[in-house]
């Protein structure tokens, strides 16, 4: 029986090592639901939640698009 329980495995590979990267991270990658590795590059100046949720719209979009590709 495969386990369904989702591993995360978040590393940044340069600048800060913040936590709000890794919780943006994770939660793109939750909500885009791909079963493969992917990287993400962030270089945020603001991590209002305004912000943050227009960031997420633009990538969950535009992936939605390259899928139906």
């Amino acid at each position: 029986e495969e386990d369904s329980t989702p591993v995360y495995s978040v590393k940044s590979l340069l600048g800060k090592d913040q936590a709000e990267y890794h919780i943006l991270a994770r939660h793109l990658y939750e909500r885009l639901q791909l079963k493969k590795q992917l990287l993400f590059g962030f270089a945020l100046h603001s991590f209002a939640k305004k912000d943050l949720e227009e960031i997420e719209e633009f990538i969950c979009s535009n992936i939605k698009k390259v899928n139906q590709q």
